[in-house]
């Protein structure tokens, strides 16, 4: 992310949970979440405020970006007939193919990357 988008990011926040969104804020949040990409970022802003009531920290912002990314780069990834048709996930969800094989193994019925 850029240092607009941080501040998009931070202003995003600041409507949700009245922080505030100074010079010191910026500087401190900036580094700690550059390496993001934006979209995953704000999606994971999203889901975060969907399940939890906590201000997010850079760590929760860290996670719940990457969960963004892992569903958008698996969201059309699908399994032969064998597997539970669904939007795969990697968050072992009941339902994923992870799941799915009770011994966690990958194995010949998933296929493309499926887990």
């Amino acid at each position: 992310m850029i240092a607009e988008e941080v501040v998009k990011l931070l202003s995003r926040m600041s409507v949700v949970d009245g922080r505030d969104v100074d010079q010191v804020t910026l500087e401190m949040w900036e580094p700690l979440v550059a390496d993001l990409d934006y979209v995953d970022a704000v999606e994971g802003l999203n889901n975060h405020y969907r399940t939890d009531s906590r201000r997010p920290t850079p760590a929760h912002l860290r996670t719940a970006a990457e969960h963004a990314r892992r569903d958008r780069l698996y969201a059309d990834v699908r399994t032969r007939d064998q597997c539970i048709p669904h939007r795969h996930s990697l968050h072992d969800e009941p339902g994923s193919c992870r799941d799915h094989h009770a011994d966690g193994e990958r194995d010949d019925r998933c296929v493309n990357g499926c887990y």
